[in-house]
């Protein structure tokens, strides 16, 4: 989903860089707005590569190939062993009863530190994932009601 930087303050990538390497440490910062349960933060970390298990723990491949055979195989099923490499993102934290707020009462998102967090891409595309469905239903709605030309005069 391309980023429409219209919505975001002048400033934005100079903020970015600020939460993802000097406040976060190049480390993501979800403690479990994901909907995963990472017991504790995430250890994910900018630039690894690696997977998320279906236990919410993040480990390096190398870690994963040390794994007993029999918890790695409950762990990650069907695993090929290629990890993704990780991009920490910046992500707002304006879900249902999130922080921030900010785009539904002013239209546009904000540079407040604690309305962001640093979020590696996994945890991130989970935590925007219901707002991601919601877009790319209304998104075939608009399609296929384009392509009956019900609204075409």
């Amino acid at each position: 989903m391309p980023v429409d930087y219209k919505l975001y303050p002048k400033n934005w990538h100079e903020f970015s860089k600020q939460i993802r390497f000097e406040r976060a440490k190049n480390r993501c910062e979800c403690t479990g707005q994901c909907g995963r349960s990472h017991k504790g933060r995430c250890t994910a970390i900018n630039g690894e590569i690696g997977k998320m298990g279906l236990d919410g723990i993040w480990r390096t491949t190398d870690a994963i190939h040390c794994l007993n055979s029999d918890v790695g195989m409950c762990i990650y099923p069907n695993f090929d062993f290629i990890g993704s490499k990780v991009c920490l993102t910046v992500a707002h934290l304006d879900f249902d009863g999130g922080v921030c707020q900010c785009k539904k009462l002013y239209g546009v998102k904000c540079a407040i530190a604690f309305h962001c967090a640093a979020f590696c891409n996994f945890c991130h595309l989970m935590m925007d994932l219901p707002h991601r469905v919601e877009n790319r239903r209304n998104n075939l709605a608009k399609q296929k009601d384009s392509a009956r030309g019900l609204f075409n005069l």
